[in-house]
């Protein structure tokens, strides 16, 4: 009989263990807003999550044909990201790079400097097709996160704040 419950103890701890790690992922991963953009797929967000500033992020930008899933090659010469901090409107466009050796995933490197709302929009063409298309961080409703105060990261004396 002891056995036998102690078994059903351990069924028990392995089933709740697996599903926190499941929740944890899940998480993680929702961090990206995926969006169908006519004929492809988009998947966007920073590529550093969860973000803060003063740290180096960058946009992350995953572009795919929708119905194969094969990724879309090339967009570094067709495609701009406008980066908005939404509470003061301050913008800035930069050009995508393709990240080195995966095909159809982009970036563009910045340090942010304040936290909040931040408004990603790209703009351009993908495969002669005319895109503008915008995305928000969470605070303003979207899929991916807001950039988040580092104080609490530092260590071990703080940095002078950056505003």
């Amino acid at each position: 009989m002891k056995f036998l419950f102690g078994n059903i103890l351990l069924s028990l701890i392995l089933v709740l263990v697996t599903l926190a790690a499941l929740v944890v992922t899940s998480t993680t991963a929702s961090a990206h807003e995926r969006r169908d953009v006519g004929s492809y797929q988009f998947t966007v967000g920073w590529i550093v999550e969860p973000s803060f500033e003063g740290i180096k992020n960058g946009l992350d930008l995953r572009v795919a044909i929708k119905e194969s899933g094969k990724p879309v090659e090339g967009l570094e010469k067709t495609l701009k990201w406008e980066l908005t901090h939404v509470p003061s409107g301050v913008s800035k466009t930069f050009d995508v790079r393709t990240i080195f050796r995966d095909p159809g995933h982009y970036t563009a490197d910045i340090i942010p400097t304040v936290p909040g709302v931040y408004r990603f929009r790209l703009f351009g063409a993908v495969e002669g097709n005319e895109v503008n298309q915008t995305f928000v961080s969470k605070g303003g409703g979207g899929g991916f996160g807001d950039i988040e105060p580092s104080e609490a990261l530092q260590f071990p004396e703080k940095f002078p704040p950056l505003r």
